[in-house]
């Protein structure tokens, strides 16, 4: 299609009055299966420059979904003389910092920025409701009725007319400013080395059938927003004359349709985070269509396909081949950045065996290897000016016009003067079986960080989790340094480490600086202060792949773990994920990243329609419609559709004050359980798991309150949650009892393993195992005190959502057939403290007993009363609001000064502090942790800690004494 305009010249002399011109027939845009003319596009873009024309500023930011009303609002821009930015999403922090720099916005940004929005125009005169179109009954002349006889311009090639932004795979994003020159530059390179070939030879006319089939139309699984989606899917389609679809393909089968015209050809657009997923999507030789249709004839539409092109990242051999094998074409690879433009390319061959990976340079691009780094240099039109541009990759030339990529320069850093290469650290790290993936990268010196270090983000592989479980992280941290020792220096050697369930990837294939230091842990929360989980796992592994704020739509991929809770017992020998769970996911998903009212209504067209099994890779598109009030959502893989719904919310009145707020709970759990339940057969429900459930989005007395299935609670959220919380230190023999005990009593218990020797640990974990629903288990990796393991077992059971935690020592020596008496008092008493007050049998040593007397008249004395019985005593139950709030202000005694210390500032803080005689005894085979010297001086420097503390609480203290004899009067 030579015979076209270039970009710069595209509309010139095109008058914007004469719509229906023959020439304007030809067919621009597809949007919901209906054509889009070139009238049409001239009409829109009219409508945009006159429109922009009336707003002051020169520079406006620009964020609209639907490819050709982008296309369109874009050209007019440019018409009208303004700059346009692009940001690749409107997340708040991008909007702010876009509001710094330019006048005004345009498309779908939030309303705070008022954007610039016109209503969007069907060809047809009288427009019917489709889905995501809006009404209007105005023809489309309605909008450029002002402009009249207005004849379209030819852009200067000097203007800088766009302003977009690096991916931030290297750092923050990077604004890049973009001549019109350059755009047009590329364009015609784009059209010289792949426009052959991949258009059909007769073009269809007269009817909108023949216009569809005649012309190829782009596709693309990728965004506009970024420099290659813009070239391949806007820019490169205007100039030639090709089809745009006017919407981002999500998932493959919806591809399938959309080729299955007469004899239309078709390219795709994507990246290799897409492709990845595509091959799977054929198995056997047949494609599972959505629709039903016959596979063969899916493969036939795929056929149609004249190219395939993929950027943002290389692809493997493996993937490359599995593409081109199961879709007919070999994909082609677009080497380049958003500052460069494109540099180079290459298309695998599909032998097996053959795997040349060597780029050849694009046409009108001079290049060279740099003396020193050997980096690649290149000048090219697609760059600002005539200048040799030296690229972050370092290269090797094969011959005249083709070269071999041998990693980044800038993974070559300096930490003390001397020379790191964080490639060779990952190579390094990836060679060991423990390693799944790794990256590493430099963390600079600044406010939170004292020195430059390297941090090592690594995915575990399975040898690597066993050996986790089995010796912990420290080990597991020497092991892989001592993997990499041998080839880096000592000052290369990580510094940080931190294990992830999966690298993250955005939507554009790349794995950014910014989502490595965001992205959570599997075995470290910041709120156990370096404690290691073995929680059970409820949750997928998550990636976005699309966030359209605009439509309300939301897309994921979900990864289903094999060791995911909800696959015990269901079925045995068989896992299945429950349906339960996973109207739990979709209703869990949707309020973290949707609008969503705030209570659940009902669900109507329900269905379960293929069992998910481990290790799944899901994509769960979420859309909420505001007019509805619906959430609808779909999970799909590549096997096709496993389930499908709607959700409807809103605004309930009040749960009545007769109603008791577990009812109400309970009520909630039915409603969802009926309608699951009529939509696939019971047995595949697990009635067990109603925990599954998110009651902390029905009811807003449930704010703030962990979901119970991650609280692993068999029963309703309570308003008294209680848990139990035992430190074990070197206790195996005693520890089984004493966790059987506390499982009879319906408690969940969080086992914190206070770096205990390898027999104590296997105990423990086998009781994790044995127990997965009803224990936690937290881990020290070396031992820390009693007091810090009460401390980490506390912050875990309020992060989960629990509001009290049943203390008891590991030994055996409380009773615990005095947990209920303990429960009831402080279920009737959620403010106090409950204590135990030991009853000692015969089998106390006696200088035990006499010498925590001592104790006792230094609490009477810090605390001004005799409230406190027993302080040294750790059976008891703690409020955790309390508890926390005390932590977070200052460090509790970690060692045998623990149970004293937090006691005494609890009774400080105004807690009630409730004594309960219980027995205590010392068992024969009793282990005793108590350091003679060194606990005994902890003890006594917390007593005068205390006592000074008492000196300057003395008014409030008085005040508390004074009250409450008046009160007992």
């Amino acid at each position: 299609m030579s015979d076209l305009a270039d970009l710069l010249s595209l509309l010139s002399g095109t008058s914007a009055s004469n719509l229906y011109a023959p020439d304007h027939s030809r067919p621009f845009a597809l949007r919901n299966g209906e054509v889009l003319d070139q009238a049409y596009f001239l009409a829109r873009v009219d409508a945009w420059r006159v429109a922009l024309a009336s707003q002051s500023g020169t520079a406006f930011a620009l964020y609209l979904a639907d490819c050709a009303e982008f296309s369109c609002a874009l050209l007019g821009a440019w018409q009208a003389d303004k700059v346009i930015y692009l940001p690749g999403d409107v997340l708040p922090t991008t909007c702010a910092n876009l509001a710094n720099v330019v006048d005004g916005f345009i498309g779908e940004f939030p309303e705070q920025y008022k954007p610039l929005i016109l209503q969007l125009r069907l060809p047809s005169r009288e427009v019917e409701d489709q889905e995501g179109m809006p009404k209007s009954l105005n023809d489309r002349r309605t909008d450029t009725q002002d402009s009249a006889g207005y004849v379209f311009k030819t852009l200067s090639p000097d203007f800088s007319g766009l302003v977009i932004y690096t991916s931030g795979s290297t750092g923050k994003p990077q604004a890049v400013v973009k001549k019109l020159s350059q755009l047009s530059s590329e364009v015609a390179t784009l059209e010289i080395l792949f426009g052959a070939g991949i258009d059909d030879a007769v073009h269809g006319a007269g009817t909108a059938a023949g216009i569809a089939t005649g012309f190829t139309t782009v596709f693309a699984t990728v965004s506009h927003q970024h420099i290659y989606g813009l070239l391949f899917k806007v820019l490169w389609p205007l100039t030639t004359g090709r089809i745009i679809h006017a919407r981002q393909v999500i998932f493959l089968e919806e591809l399938i349709p959309l080729l299955q015209g007469d004899g239309r050809s078709a390219i795709l657009v994507s990246s290799p985070a897409h492709l990845k997923r595509i091959p799977a999507s054929i198995q056997g030789g047949a494609l599972h269509t959505q629709d039903g249709s016959d596979g063969a004839d899916a493969v036939s539409a795929l056929s149609t396909l004249r190219a395939i092109f993929s950027s943002g990242g290389a692809l493997s051999q493996e993937i490359a081949q599995d593409t081109g094998r199961l879709l007919g074409r070999m994909p082609i690879e677009v080497y380049g950045s958003t500052e460069t433009g494109g540099v180079g390319w290459r298309q695998r061959s599909a032998a097996t065996g053959h795997d040349d990976q060597s780029w050849s340079v694009m046409p009108t691009i001079s290049w060279r290897i740099a003396p020193v780094d050997s980096v690649l240099e290149i000048r090219s039109p697609h760059l600002p000016d005539a200048k040799w541009f030296h690229l972050s990759d370092r290269a090797e030339a094969i011959d005249k016009t083709r070269f071999l990529l041998k990693g980044r320069i800038d993974r070559i850093v300096k930490v003390e003067e001397k020379r790191i290469s964080l490639d060779t650290i990952e190579t390094m790290l990836k060679t060991s079986d423990l390693v799944e993936d790794a990256r590493v990268l430099l963390l600079e010196e600044g406010p939170d960080q004292r020195r430059q270090q390297i941090a090592a983000f690594i995915v575990l592989a399975d040898k690597g989790r066993i050996f986790f479980e089995k010796y912990g992280k420290l080990s597991l941290n020497r092991q892989l340094r001592d993997c990499i020792a041998r080839a880096v220096e000592p000052i290369a050697l990580p510094r940080s480490w931190r294990y992830l369930s999966k690298i993250p990837i955005n939507a554009q294939g790349k794995t950014t600086r910014a989502d490595l230091l965001n992205s959570a842990t599997i075995f470290n929360n910041p709120l156990m202060n370096g404690a290691s989980f073995a929680l059970p796992v409820t949750r997928p592994q998550v990636r976005v792949l699309e966030n359209d704020a605009a439509r309300s739509l939301i897309v994921l991929e979900l990864t289903v773990p094999d060791d995911l809770l909800y696959f015990n017992g269901h079925f045995d020998g068989s896992p299945v994920l429950p349906g339960v769970v996973q109207v739990d996911w979709a209703i869990a998903y949707g309020r973290e990243y949707l609008p969503l009212p705030p209570h659940f209504l009902s669900m109507h067209a329900l269905k379960f329609q293929r069992v998910i099994l481990p290790k799944a890779v899901l994509t769960l598109m979420l859309q909420y419609d505001s007019a509805k009030s619906a959430l609808t959502f779909r999970l799909t893989s590549d096997a096709g559709q496993h389930a499908g719904g709607r959700v409807t919310f809103g605004i309930v009145a009040p749960v009545h004050p007769d109603q008791n707020i577990d009812q109400y709970a309970m009520q909630t759990t039915d409603r969802v359980l009926h309608a699951i339940s009529a939509a696939t057969p019971i047995k595949e429900i697990n009635v067990d798991q109603k925990i599954s459930i998110n009651m902390a989005t029905h009811h807003p007395d449930f704010a703030g309150v962990m979901p119970l299935s991650e609280a692993m609670q068999s029963e309703p959220i309570k308003s008294f949650n209680p848990c139990a919380v035992i430190p074990v230190f070197n206790h195996a023999h005693a520890i089984s009892k004493v966790v059987s005990a506390i499982l009879q009593h319906k408690l969940l218990c969080i086992l914190v393993d206070d770096g205990s020797s390898v027999a104590c640990a296997a105990v423990l974990d086998a009781l994790a195992v044995a127990h997965p629903n009803q224990i936690i288990l937290l881990r020290h990796t070396v031992n820390r005190g009693k007091g810090a393991a009460v401390v980490t077992g506390v912050r875990a059971a309020a992060k989960a959502g629990y509001t009290h935690a049943l203390q008891i020592d590991a030994d055996g020596q409380h009773c615990t057939a005095d947990i209920p008496r303990f429960l009831a008092l402080s279920a009737a008493h959620p403010e106090s403290v409950i204590a135990g007050y030991p009853q000692y049998d015969e089998s106390v040593p006696k200088i035990r007993f006499y010498g925590r007397y001592l104790t006792h008249v230094w609490v009477w004395i810090n605390t001004l009363s005799l409230d406190i019985k027993d302080s040294m005593c750790g059976f008891r139950i703690y409020p955790l609001s309390a508890f926390v709030a005390l932590a977070e202000r200052r460090i509790l005694g970690q060692h045998m000064d623990f149970d004293t210390d937090v006691i005494v500032r609890l009774y400080w803080d105004g807690h009630q502090v409730i004594n309960v005689p219980t027995k205590v005894g010392y068992p024969s085979d009793g282990v005793s942790h108590f350091r003679m010297v060194l606990d005994n001086l902890l003890i006594s420097r917390m007593h005068a800690t205390l006592f000074f503390g008492m000196v300057l609480r003395l008014p409030k203290l008085l005040t508390r004494k004074f009250s409450d004899s008046r009160s007992a009067k």
